[in-house]
């Protein structure tokens, strides 16, 4: 058994969990004095205690460590507790093995996929909307409806474009369903009640509603129906 005091003029101190970074380097979280400062780090050792690197963390007074550990591609998660105080305040960390700030990757990452499009990792903004699971058209399926509003009208409507598209096919009494997250364009059509073409146009997949004038269409009922790729997508 060996003892190894890291900072012989330190008045005070506390450290976490030892953690093996390698087989020849130690990572240890620690706070301690040296009146009249007070410091709170990342240190690396070597296997026989002597430091080989120090990470200094900001204004540590009244901060503790409450918590470390390792990742399996070695990187290092702190969490620092300010416990005194009116600005209380919990905070991670995250360091690469040379005790650097480790941040989101830079770079793109393409992930393998069952949609007939790739998922790029920067591609989820915070304001997108996120299919929770396979059910949420029939579980929301107004996730999937074409809206038209207001009903009935004389001057203006607006048209609400779904955010998925659903698909049902059929043939010898078997079935599918396919549902479409991603798309390019759509084409909007609307027919009155003779089955007259009345309105046609190309609706970009990231546009959410249109406005339209009519108050030159005669009285009666109207369908509205999306095409893409000449295939029937939603109605």
């Amino acid at each position: 058994m060996m003892n190894v005091d890291l900072f012989p003029t330190a008045t005070s101190g506390g450290a976490g969990t030892i953690l093996a970074l390698n087989d020849t380097s130690y990572i240890l979280c620690a706070g301690w004095s040296v009146d009249p400062s007070f410091y709170l780090g990342i240190i690396k050792t070597d296997t026989l205690g002597n430091i080989k690197s120090i990470k200094y963390l900001p204004n540590p007074t009244n901060e503790i460590i409450s918590w470390s550990t390792k990742t399996y591609d070695n990187k290092i998660l702190l969490i620092i507790t300010d416990v005194i105080g009116p600005n209380s305040r919990i905070e991670l960390f995250k360091f690469n093995s040379n005790l650097e700030y480790d941040s989101v990757y830079t770079r793109q990452f393409t992930y393998d996929s069952l949609c007939p499009h790739q998922i790029i990792s920067d591609t989820i903004m915070p304001n997108c909307d996120v299919v929770a699971g396979l059910q949420e058209p029939l579980t929301n399926p107004e996730t999937a409806a074409l809206k038209v509003y207001p009903n009935p009208a004389s001057q203006k409507i607006t048209v609400g474009f779904p955010k998925l598209i659903v698909v049902k096919t059929g043939q010898s009494g078997i079935g599918s369903t396919t549902i479409y997250h991603h798309w390019k364009s759509t084409i909007l059509e609307v027919y009155d009640f003779s089955g007259k073409k009345v309105f046609e146009k190309e609706i970009a997949s990231a546009q959410k509603t249109l406005e339209m004038d009519i108050s030159g269409w005669q009285r009666g009922l109207y369908y509205f129906r999306l095409i893409t790729t000449s295939r029937l997508l939603g109605q």
